[in-house]
């Protein structure tokens, strides 16, 4: 992992279409604004983990129905 010192105004750019920039500093918090392409999925990371946990949730679901549906053709 790299870790960067930035002060408010400063970015950092990753590749040749990724630019981050430090845009308020507050007490504990600070807001970084991210300019990227459309195509790159930008979210933060809580959003990816319970995105992920639905699926997971979904894919669970959707072998409960297939199990239910073995269970009702056997009988």
């Amino acid at each position: 992992m790299l870790i960067l010192s930035r002060k408010l105004g400063e970015s950092v750019r990753i590749g040749d279409e990724i630019t981050i920039r430090v845009v308020e500093l507050r007490r504990s918090r600070v807001r970084i604004g991210i300019d990227a392409p459309l195509s790159i999925r930008v979210q933060r990371q809580e959003h990816a983990i319970l995105e992920d946990c639905v699926g997971q949730i979904d894919d669970l679901s959707i072998g409960d129905e297939l199990l239910l549906g073995v269970a009702s053709d056997s009988d």
